[in-house]
């Protein structure tokens, strides 16, 4: 059952997680705000993991990787869980967020893999990330998004060029927030309300995730740049994607 709910707070599953919301969502602008949240948190959990250098326990009873704190499990699912309701609009969904995130964050402290500190520390990181997304969205509109998705890509190349960590791990996250950053610049005005059904947005999410995770895979052994420059776009196709077949249909019937 712990093993359940830590693969539930797994940084990979909430960028799945985080599209699938993108591609469900009827406004993209807003469903941009989710990925955005994971992303930044993802970057500067990792900056912090290794510039402050601290253990993990060492008894862990599941794989880890990098230092203790904070946890990325419980930074990164709290700023998922916590953006959520706000895209969503619903408030009473923070119930459910504060329980997957107390779930996820216990399975850390039982399967040894973090202590208290780590554990505590990523859920309030995660609601900070949170709320500097949501906020910043709500007081500057679309330059506060900008200036977050920035944010996220600075700290992932400072972590990478400065920090000596993984380039598994930062690549992603480069690539990531480059793709954001890149959807914010180019297609601002796009990302609206967009005409596909609901099975047509599944059919796209299928397509693209299977896309963005082929790449991944296959681009595992390759150097920092190849790796960016091969990712980068492969994300960037993923978010673009409904608003090209939208557009595209809206042209077809007219």
């Amino acid at each position: 059952m712990w093993r359940v709910w830590s693969f539930l707070g797994d940084e990979g599953f909430y960028v799945a997680f985080s599209l699938l919301i993108y591609y469900l969502h009827p406004d993209l602008a807003k469903a941009l705000l989710v990925v955005l949240s994971v992303v930044f948190s993802g970057s500067l959990n990792v900056s912090l993991k290794y510039w402050l250098q601290l253990p993990r326990p060492p008894d862990s009873l599941v794989p880890v990787e990098g230092p203790g704190f904070p946890s990325g499990h419980s930074q990164v699912s709290a700023s998922f869980w916590f953006t959520l309701p706000r895209v969503l609009g619903a408030r009473c969904f923070y119930l459910v967020s504060s329980v997957f995130v107390t779930g996820i964050s216990l399975s850390r402290l039982y399967l040894r893999a973090h202590y208290p500190v780590d554990v505590a520390g990523g859920v309030i990181l995660g609601l900070l990330v949170s709320v500097v997304v949501v906020c910043s969205e709500r007081v500057l509109g679309y330059l506060g998004v900008t200036v977050s998705a920035v944010f996220s890509l600075v700290l992932s190349l400072i972590t990478v060029f400065l920090l000596n960590a993984p380039i598994s791990v930062c690549s992603i996250l480069i690539a990531t927030s480059l793709a954001v950053l890149l959807v914010l610049l180019l297609f601002r005005g796009c990302l609206r309300t967009i005409t596909l059904s609901t099975l047509s947005r599944l059919l796209l999410f299928v397509i693209s995730s299977t896309i963005v995770f082929t790449v991944h895979v296959l681009t595992r052994g390759f150097d920092l740049v190849a790796r960016i420059l091969i990712l980068s776009p492969a994300v960037f196709l993923a978010l673009i994607l409904p608003v090209v077949v939208s557009v595209f249909c809206v042209i077809r019937a007219r």
